[in-house]
């Protein structure tokens, strides 16, 4: 019975043996993880607010008038001149010789002046050229420019025909643009009421003509 097991054990032994030494082999294939990072930039505006501020630029005339965009320097100098002859008051009417028309202008300022009015105008001139000019200058002016049509100057050649020949009358009676008025030294102006009227003369008197 023995001798009859032994083949039947050598070969379940032979069996297990086989069996123990082999490797099963499982492949495995991995799938690669792909990570993918997203960068989100973020940008910021930001808004600025930008202010304008209005500006008028001036253009120099000959001298020391400036004058704006829609502004003749013919007419900066009237205006020049009529604030002269005006002062204290700042408000005064000007001729202008490129319209042919007189125009309200009203002035402001210390050191620096600014005129303003008509269609828009703008003069601008320092005071202290008013400070420097004189009734000399202004009867110069006068005698030489446009001051529109109610310019006394003009006038004043044709009536000091017949006044000065019965008065004595300062050399510059004709350049005068005011009214008639006696001097202190007995001469006779044709500048009265105007800044410096009778200046070389000893001063203006209260007596007028007519």
């Amino acid at each position: 019975m023995i001798k009859r097991l032994a083949p039947l054990a050598a070969l379940v032994l032979s069996l297990i043996a086989a069996g123990c030494g082999s490797t099963t082999e499982i492949s495995q294939t991995s799938q690669p993880v792909v990570t993918t990072t997203k960068t989100v930039t973020t940008q910021t505006h930001r808004h600025h607010t930008r202010r304008i501020y209005a500006t008028t630029a001036f253009t120099r005339c000959d001298g020391y008038v400036q004058v704006g965009p829609s502004t003749s320097c013919a007419f900066a100098n009237n205006v020049f001149y009529e604030f002269f002859e005006s002062q204290p008051d700042r408000a005064f009417t000007a001729y202008s010789p490129t319209t042919g028309q007189v125009y309200d202008m009203s002035c402001s300022g210390g050191s620096v002046i600014t005129c303003s009015g008509g269609l828009g105008a703008k003069v601008r001139f320092p005071m202290s050229a008013v400070d420097i000019y004189t009734e000399r200058d202004a009867v110069a002016y006068a005698t030489t420019h446009d001051l529109g049509p109610d310019d006394t100057a003009a006038a004043a050649p044709a009536e000091s025909a017949s006044f000065c020949s019965s008065h004595d009358c300062i050399d510059n009676f004709d350049n005068g643009t005011g009214y008639i008025v006696e001097c202190v030294d007995g001469e006779w102006s044709h500048s009265g009421g105007r800044p410096g009227a009778c200046s070389y003369h000893g001063g203006e008197t209260d007596v007028t003509y007519p």
